[in-house]
């Protein structure tokens, strides 16, 4: 009974420790004020709103019909904000070096578009 007790407790200490340090690393990362936006190019970051697709390496055709998609549809219906910089539309390939970041930053789990404010600090951004 007493090898249970201490196998038990052991365990729950393990556990306890795993916790702390998850929280501890989520926390750190929370902290952290490094700019989403960093790595885009800079007349992409002046504008009031950025339309960015990220992607990966692999891309199936879907992704690829996604990207273009949404492309047009920028191009067609905000032809005006493209032109007057308050839109700017941008891919970006999130495997490439120093582009990694976003994925947490925008809580990315696949190829997604992500609208965000251009004024390139942590501020407004969605999923879509």
């Amino acid at each position: 009974m007493d090898t249970r007790l201490i196998a038990r407790n052991a365990l729950l200490g393990l556990l306890l420790l795993s916790l702390v340090a998850f929280g501890w690393k989520s926390l750190s990362s929370v902290q952290d004020t490094k700019d989403p936006l960093a790595g885009l190019e800079d007349a992409d970051r002046s504008a009031a709103v950025q339309a960015v697709y990220y992607h990966g390496n692999f891309r199936c055709e879907t992704c690829n019909s996604i990207e273009a998609q949404a492309g047009q549809t920028f191009e067609d219906v905000f032809a005006g904000e493209l032109a007057s910089g308050r839109l700017a539309w941008s891919s970006c390939n999130i495997d490439k070096a120093g582009n990694e970041h976003f994925e947490e930053d925008f809580q990315l789990t696949s190829a997604s578009l992500v609208l965000s404010d251009g004024k390139g600090a942590p501020g407004r951004w969605k999923v879509l």
